[in-house]
């Protein structure tokens, strides 16, 4: 996606990986340890702009975006919520070299993101750190890795996450015909597309395949609210992410993506494992036409999203980078 955006915006950009810094979840004395080897000076001095592409406390030395407390055990949290706080001003204001030259920006690509944040800060007003939403570009470079059969083309497919518990076993005892994945290696969404359908869970409430595949036209089926809080309970689910959203009560679903106000139309829901086998057997499989009103609500978000990060990195937008945002 970030490569997408530095095409569109004309902007070159250094690329390093968290993990060479420390694992996920970057403790208080882990963050101390690398500002005393200098590496926070160094990346302060050295760019204009930091972006964290993936958990917020990969930013610990720096702090920037996503994923706000992802990874931090139970007795770094309270540490790390009043350093939050502490940059937000809450806490008394920062120092006179924090409030001149450090310009903190939180993007979420999903609207539950603020919601967890203001919930775990305790926060006293909504989205209290002021979150900008941006949704991905469903930007990838990945080709196809192979050509199905005929034959395959008439099955729909799904991918065998560990974190889906035994659905698997409920798909093969129903006697639907399906193609299984591989996890990992299953190709990408020039693969996907290939399928009659894609089956798919949440197992979070937000993957970046949803865009990806949307711009692949991927057809995609999930289970409906009521059904997914009946398979969650699972043996093996992996539902840590999912049970965070239920602190909104009835509406708990509208935070995953499959579910939200603005995709809730682009995917196809099942209510049983009965009502997902009626979906695949049927003649015509996208009667809603998802496949092409998917790549059309990815365009305006690609509109939408370069104006935001434009206006984040304070940059002007050509009118050429506006063009032909589908090429890519």
């Amino acid at each position: 996606d970030f490569k997408f955006l530095s095409k569109k915006l004309n902007f070159n950009y250094s690329e390093y990986n968290s993990r060479y810094l420390s694992s996920y979840g970057q403790t208080n004395s882990d963050a101390y340890q690398l500002i005393e080897f200098g590496i926070g000076e160094f990346f302060c001095t050295a760019f204009d702009t930091i972006v964290v592409g993936d958990v917020n406390t990969d930013a610990r030395i720096i702090l920037s975006t996503n994923r706000f407390d992802f990874g931090l055990k139970d007795n770094d949290l309270q540490i790390y919520y009043q350093q939050i706080k502490y940059l937000n001003g809450d806490l008394g204001e920062p120092n006179e070299i924090l409030k001149s030259e450090t310009k903190i920006i939180y993007v979420q690509n999903n609207p539950w993101e603020s919601k967890y944040a203001d919930f775990k800060l305790n926060s006293p007003k909504k989205n209290y750190l002021n979150y900008t939403l941006i949704r991905p570009f469903g930007f990838s470079n990945l080709e196809s890795n192979r050509n199905i059969s005929q034959e395959e083309k008439k099955l729909a497919c799904f991918q065998n996450h560990p974190f889906f518990g035994n659905f698997m076993e409920i798909l093969v005892e129903s006697g639907i015909r399906f193609k299984i994945l591989d996890d990992l290696n299953y190709g990408g969404p020039q693969v996907l597309n290939q399928y009659k359908a894609f089956i798919t869970l949440s197992y979070q409430v937000s993957t970046m395949k949803i865009y990806e595949n949307l711009l692949a036209g991927v057809i995609t089926v999930v289970p409906t609210p009521r059904y997914l809080k009946e398979l969650i309970y699972l043996p093996g689910y992996e539902r840590s992410f999912i049970n965070d959203t239920f602190l909104d009560g009835e509406t708990w679903y509208a935070n995953i993506e499959y579910y939200s106000d603005d995709l809730k139309e682009l995917f196809y829901q099942f209510d049983s494992i009965e009502e997902l086998k009626f979906l695949l057997e049927r003649e015509e499989i996208d009667p809603l036409n998802v496949r092409e009103k998917g790549k059309a609500y990815l365009q305006s978000q690609r509109i939408e999203g370069l104006q935001k990060w434009g206006k984040i990195l304070e940059m002007r937008i050509s009118e050429n980078a506006l063009l032909n945002l589908m090429d890519e």
